[in-house]
């Protein structure tokens, strides 16, 4: 089975992929052949050429081995789901190179990883082939050299990917080294490709951090506290460059993401505060006030007695940025 989500994540990371895609060994069942995976037998004497990952994909479909065939693992820890696969149910082959399609709908790519979990039998890639390519471009450091992996489950986490894959149609390949030849020979895998576009929202660092009652936002979902009118929240300000000049912009429009016209600066940070909100204000007239001190976190209690909405983001001075500057996590802040 091929599945794909689209995620709005919701925790503290500076980067959230949007798209995630799940690809696993035995689409079908047991016994008959993978609807998604075809694989092309070898040997292979020499590096795969574009020629062989093409014939690859217009090869015969890989076989699905029921489960407790040949003393293979039962299942992988990721993905109970997953099958084995082999070149024949017999399970004996050569050393194969298997191919399976998968789409991305991201129109542009800021960065991609592969996180792959395994049962192999015998090895994953050999001296002259890498185990994993995308796209007929072999992934390094992609081979396998432990035993008894049919039974151990081994894999690869966050692999970069990012140039391999595009927008629409890609292939995943995976060599699988049958040593023995003629005896067992297969693999059972649940891979997680995740795929980042541009950030639309800035996000928070030591240098420069903002949230209201500990919510953060990411790279694609801004920070969004909720607080019922004349409730306390606390404002947390957080940044290490003590002794320089900072300030905070409030405004009561909503946050500009990236794609809808924030500008950015000569150093990639994003100002999702709306420069047009008549209602903007600075806190201390662009770093005209105090300096941040000397503590890493800046708390500070505040109360609001209407219903309203605020968006807000910080900026502080910062030398070691090329701009000279860096700015906070934006957040949406709405009091009903």
């Amino acid at each position: 089975m091929l599945r794909v989500t689209s995620v709005l994540c919701l925790l503290a990371f500076p980067l959230c992929a949007q798209e995630l895609i799940t690809l696993r060994s035995g689409n079908g069942t047991a016994g008959g052949t993978d609807a998604n995976i075809t694989v092309l037998q070898g040997p292979f004497a020499a590096p795969f050429t574009v020629a062989e990952y093409a014939t690859a994909v217009a090869s015969m479909p890989a076989e699905i081995i029921p489960s407790g065939s040949f003393g293979w693992g039962p299942t992988l820890s990721n993905d109970p789901a997953a099958l084995w696969i082999s070149t024949a149910q017999a399970g004996t082959g050569p050393p194969s190179l298997y191919a399976m399609p998968f789409s991305v709908t991201t129109a542009v790519i800021t960065q991609a990883t592969i996180s792959i979990n395994m049962h192999v039998d015998d090895f994953l890639g050999d001296v002259i082939n890498w185990g994993i390519a995308v796209n007929a471009v072999p992934v390094p450091n992609t081979t396998t050299t432990a035993g008894a992996t049919w039974v151990n489950e081994i894999g690869f986490s966050n692999l970069a990917i990012t140039g391999f894959v595009a927008a629409g149609a890609n292939y995943l390949y995976l060599y699988v080294n049958n040593t023995g030849v003629t005896g067992a020979g297969g693999i059972q895998f649940s891979a997680t490709i995740a795929v980042y576009p541009p950030p639309e929202y800035q996000t928070n660092s030591f240098i420069a951090g903002l949230n209201v009652n500990g919510v953060f936002g990411t790279s694609h979902v801004p920070a969004a506290p909720t607080l019922l009118t004349g409730a306390t929240g606390t404002l947390s300000l957080v940044s290490t460059v003590a002794g320089q000049p900072w300030d905070l912009g409030a405004g009561s429009a909503p946050l500009v993401p990236a794609s809808a016209g924030a500008v950015t600066t000569s150093d990639g940070q994003i100002v999702n505060l709306d420069l047009s909100d008549p209602t903007l204000s600075l806190w201390f007239n662009f770093l005209q006030g105090p300096t941040f001190p000397p503590v890493l976190i800046m708390s500070i209690p505040f109360s609001i007695p209407v219903a309203t909405s605020i968006s807000a983001q910080m900026i502080i001075v910062n030398p070691s940025m090329s701009s000279g500057i860096a700015l906070s996590g934006a957040t949406r802040l709405t009091i009903q």
